[in-house]
């Protein structure tokens, strides 16, 4: 498969997503962005929106060479403000079909935070896949 011929990966993302990684072009990023801070213009006075640009710039920067095919954040500012971090990573499958069967089998085994599970599903188009949704705390 030729880069051309590459897959889109398309990922459900929730409202309010702050997307990093899916944009090739930063000036179609920064355009992104500035529509992303449109609807809060009246709000956020020029340092807090000049600031937050800077972050956005710096989090693009920093994931710029990594795996994800996409990758962000949401901010969920009710109660107690916390930002998720979602990412996502194609990983290659094997060419046999068993061994590909064997290693989606045994991704459920790997253990990301005491409530991480696997489930599978089958996509229209036929791929069989399976997410492990997990929470993680840090203190960073």
């Amino acid at each position: 498969m030729t880069e051309a011929d590459a897959p889109i990966v398309w990922q459900r993302v929730p409202q309010g997503w702050i997307e990093l990684v899916a944009f090739d072009d930063d000036t179609v990023a920064a355009a992104w962005w500035e529509a992303y801070l449109s609807p809060a213009r009246e709000w956020l006075d020029a340092g807090t929106a000049a600031a937050m640009t800077r972050a956005f710039d710096t989090a693009r920067e920093t994931l710029r060479t990594s795996p994800y095919a996409v990758a962000g954040i949401f901010p969920y500012l009710d109660g107690e403000p916390t930002v998720f971090f979602l990412g996502t990573t194609i990983l290659p499958a094997p060419d046999d079909r068993d061994a590909a069967r064997t290693v989606a089998s045994l991704v459920g085994l790997a253990r990301f935070g005491d409530d991480m599970r696997t489930e599978s599903f089958v996509a229209l188009d036929g791929r069989v896949g399976s997410p492990s949704p997990a929470t993680s705390s840090c203190a960073c």
